[in-house]
């Protein structure tokens, strides 16, 4: 498996790769949406996140729902993470290294998360239990680690990709 096997973004407008050219209000999948764009620092890091929060218009109380498109921008401009919201369960991410290759992809209702080396190949994954009954969804024991083909514990898990995905936006 490589990174050209990964599911293609759902909105893949170029105009999106810079927040000035996304619309301050949009309609998605039936809901109200607004543009929500923060801004914040962490270990001396600046990035932009930009989302809609969406409300349905028959219901417009209570919390507001991330819908739609999602992106992180580092100081410099760059695309680091960009996903898609279909609901709070179903959710695509893609996070990208400098150079704009794909390093990292999480499908969250098909519980995978995937690391890719710089050439694409996919050097790690976590995979969500399958054919499991209803009472056994939330079981973390269920999930399989591997990294570079070998079974790994989730935390070992989290660790080296943290350390892949850090790796990836240092020059």
């Amino acid at each position: 498996m490589t990174a050209r096997d990964v599911p293609g973004f759902p909105e893949n407008d170029p105009k999106l790769r810079n927040v000035k050219n996304w619309p301050k209000k949009r309609r998605i999948e039936g809901w109200d949406c607004k543009l929500k764009v923060s801004e914040w620092i962490i270990d001396g890091r600046h990035w932009t996140d930009a989302a809609y929060q969406c409300r349905p218009r028959w219901w417009p109380w209570g919390t507001p729902e991330m819908l739609g498109p999602f992106y992180s921008w580092a100081s410099d401009g760059q695309v680091e993470v960009r996903g898609y919201a279909r609901s709070r369960t179903d959710a695509l991410t893609y996070q990208m290294d400098r150079a704009g290759r794909l390093v990292g992809f999480l499908d969250r209702k098909n519980g995978v998360a995937e690391s890719f080396d710089p050439d694409g190949v996919l050097i790690g994954g976590e995979y969500a239990p399958v054919h499991l009954d209803w009472r056994s969804q939330g079981y973390r024991g269920g999930t399989v680690s591997v990294w570079q083909g070998e079974r790994i514990s989730h935390d070992e898990f989290l660790r080296r990709r943290r350390d892949l995905l850090n790796a990836a936006w240092r020059y």
